[in-house]
């Protein structure tokens, strides 16, 4: 299935994304802690535009900020994630924030991972799924023979 690209010229968008970076810069990240770089969070449409682009793998996590479910999955699939070293990039999306994210895809219940590999949408998950599910979802989009893509 080919994904879309979305062109965003809203304003408001804009305004609350600034309003987001603000927010981080003076109050500080969510957290400390360093994440590796490709554990990523969407914070704007080019981000989207980033997914489609890259030539690294990409599993994308749609979720919502009041979702248990979602607070549960995110760090054992960045953790999932970690232990493929760099071969797959992990993106967090808030559809709250990228509610045409949610349109597009025509999500209806949260938490819902995607793969995708060369611009293309591979596969998909719903809910929380187990370790060994979510690690095989993950391992599937590379050949562990072939040498890792340097972006």
């Amino acid at each position: 299935m080919t994904i879309p690209r979305i062109i965003q010229n809203n304003s408001m968008m804009t305004h609350r994304i600034s309003l987001m970076q603000f927010s981080k810069s003076f109050f500080g990240s969510d957290s400390n802690i360093k994440k590796p770089e490709y554990i990523k969070e969407m914070t704007s449409m080019e981000d989207w535009n980033s997914i489609l682009d890259s030539k690294t793998p990409v599993v994308f996590q749609c979720s919502a900020s009041w979702c248990r479910p979602c607070q549960v999955l995110r760090p054992v699939a960045e953790k999932i994630i970690k232990d493929h070293n760099g071969r797959v990039v992990f993106y967090y999306v808030d559809i709250e924030k990228f509610p045409e994210i949610s349109n597009m895809l025509n999500i209806q219940h949260v938490p819902q991972l995607y793969s995708v590999k060369d611009g293309q949408l591979v596969n998909s998950l719903s809910g929380v799924p187990n370790n060994t599910d979510l690690n095989k979802f993950v391992a599937d989009l590379y050949d562990p023979n072939e040498p890792q893509v340097k972006e």
